[in-house]
């Protein structure tokens, strides 16, 4: 029989521990070695998947203001209400705003430094670490086995993607909020916490369970493991748990409710309700399986509801998770069961039971695993308090094991650097992710590598036809009239405005192929409906500029220099062209 200590932190035959104070040496080990592993992601770009909607092309945030912040709190914006990340990222784009815009590689010019968000993503994750920590702590009591847990859900390669990309740093910034709630419940809950603090902790927890609910909606899988944490290590009864989580089942269904009613523009998947479950069960097999062993992961892995179920395995894979909860069972430890039933409810919301968007490109995400990966953290700590983890070759193996995966997460961060690496990684991965290969298509269009971008498009269109987004097919247009393939260039333009008839930087290549066959009245009409959904684009502008001057418009046109010189006094050749237009009136 193995000898474990209990799940709250004593063995059978002896008195329970007092809980060990937070060190600060200890504190300080878990932040060094998060910066080792991921720090030098606060220097990367912004990626062409969601940062540019929601962050650096936000209408709302160019400029940011307390009416555009407002905007947030009324409904959702991009499908998604969540007004604490929108506010935030609102103050990081006016921390970040830059004069002069900057060009990214293979992706459009930005006025918003990507280095606040980076920075703010990197500090979300090691304060994330240090709050598992301390949870850890609260439960078992043993410094050592704590630190190694938190470690594990700091440092594995599972939560790159929520430190390395910007736009998944609302998972973090929820969870911040989330894993603070989950602690001062359970000091709330606990029969040892005095009653004068219990008056405040669970109101300000429930506070914070607001908070991370207005961050990103799917925080309501904190309810769950707030109630498996509350069941089965402070073994209070259901009536005692179902009072107080009741208020956060309320709260969670009204944001939810409130997403959904502001949302209804976002189409879930179909899936035959029979079916879900062998989905299920095939998400559960791939992340312990990647828990594991963590490779080969990335931002695709292609493994929707179709895929799993047009293949034979995807009708075997829920073999893998029940024979775990079967020996989960069978061993009858109650630590196992809490990790496995934390790691259950984190994941609940996103194992496709209920469908949800991104199951479009797959039901498994790395990000979906952030919270999730405090179960797998409980059951690594509590194992080192058994005598094998207590041993010196346990605690090597865990060291090891650790070691292991941070260099494996290193390695995965770099990925996040840019377009060109996350999506050729991508895409070596998944060679049949539409998503990588139309992004791949985008950023060697903005490298004028047309072959290239040609060629990654028309494979995107032989993967999935008609998944093309509007960006997309605007790029796919620019990299046909690279190659003198006008006619077919004029056809993706027209597709993307015939879907949003003021898309500005389809209007704005429509624009530059009307100019090159020279209709010049069509291009100026496109680059002033452009300007519209664009004002301060003045490379837009500038070419509206040589058009009136080429139909002898000289009073519109010098209207619109001086507009830019105003604006954008470094523009040079908007300034020779003034001085040009200035010295031949004189």
């Amino acid at each position: 029989m193995v000898d474990v200590i209990d799940p709250f932190g004593s063995r059978q035959s002896e008195p329970d521990p007092a809980r060990p104070p937070l060190r600060g040496r200890i504190l300080l080990l878990i932040a060094l070695i998060v910066l080792i592993v991921f720090g030098r992601s606060i220097v990367f770009d912004f990626v062409d998947y969601d940062d540019p909607r929601n962050i650096f092309q936000n209408p709302l945030y160019l400029p940011v203001n307390l009416t555009n912040i407002a905007h947030f709190w009324h409904a959702p914006y991009s499908d998604q209400y969540m007004p604490v990340t929108w506010s935030i990222w609102g103050i990081l784009a006016h921390l970040g705003a830059l004069a002069v815009p900057t060009h990214r590689l293979g992706g459009p010019d930005t006025l918003i430094s990507p280095l606040p968000f980076h920075l703010v993503a990197v500090g979300l994750h090691v304060a994330n670490a240090l709050l598992v920590y301390a949870l850890l702590l609260r439960l078992i009591r043993r410094e050592v086995p704590a630190l190694f847990g938190a470690l594990l859900f700091a440092i594995h390669p599972f939560q790159t993607e929520c430190v390395g990309w910007v736009n998944g740093s609302n998972i973090s910034l929820a969870y911040l909020f989330g894993v603070g709630a989950l602690y001062l419940y359970l000091e709330a809950a606990d029969a040892d916490t005095a009653p004068w603090q219990r008056r405040w902790l669970y109101p300000v927890a429930s506070l914070l369970f607001l908070g991370a609910m207005l961050a990103k909606p799917s925080a309501i899988a904190l309810v769950g493991v707030a109630f498996v944490l509350d069941a089965l290590v402070l073994q209070r009864p259901l009536r005692r748990i179902a009072p107080q989580l009741l208020l956060w089942f309320l709260i969670a269904a009204a944001v939810d409710v409130y997403n959904w009613i502001g949302s209804r523009g976002s189409q879930t998947v179909q899936v035959a309700l029979w079916s879900r479950p062998f989905v299920a069960g095939d998400a559960l097999a791939f992340y312990l399986g990647r828990i594991l062993l963590p490779l080969r992961l990335c931002l695709d892995y292609g493994r929707s509801p179709g895929v799993v179920l047009a293949n034979t395995w995807g009708y075997i894979t829920w073999l893998a998770p029940a024979m775990v909860a079967v020996i989960l069972y069978r061993l009858r430890q109650r630590w196992l069961w809490t990790a496995g039933a934390v790691f259950l409810a984190a994941l609940l919301p996103v194992l496709g039971l209920v469908p949800f968007y991104y199951q479009h490109y797959s039901t498994v995400a790395d990000r979906y695993m952030y919270l999730a990966m405090l179960g797998p953290a409980i059951a690594f700590a509590w194992m080192l308090t058994t005598r094998f983890g207590e041993s010196r070759i346990g605690r090597l193996s865990a060291i090891g094991y650790l070691l292991g995966l941070g260099l494996l997460s290193a390695a995965q961060i770099s990925f996040w650097q840019n377009d060109l690496r996350l999506f050729e990684h991508v895409a070596e991965v998944n060679s049949e992710s539409a998503m990588a290969n139309y992004s791949l298509g985008n950023t060697y269009s903005r490298l004028d590598r047309m072959d290239e971008a040609l060629a990654y498009f028309e494979h995107a269109n032989r993967i999935a036809p008609g998944f093309v987004d509007n960006y997309a097919l605007v790029n796919w247009g620019n990299a046909l009239a690279g190659k003198g393939r006008l006619q077919e260039a004029r056809q993706r333009y027209e597709e993307a405005l015939r879907r949003e008839p003021g898309h500005a930087d389809a209007l704005v290549a429509r624009g530059l192929l009307n100019a090159q066959e020279g209709h010049t009245p069509a291009a100026i009409a496109d680059w002033q409906q452009a300007l519209v959904a664009r004002p301060q684009d003045v490379g837009v502008e500038y070419n509206l500029t040589l058009a009136l001057i080429q139909l002898n418009r000289r009073t519109e046109a010098l209207s619109h220099l001086q507009s830019i010189v105003t604006r954008r006094p470094d523009f040079a050749p908007a300034q020779q062209l003034l001085a040009r237009i200035m010295g031949s009136a004189q």
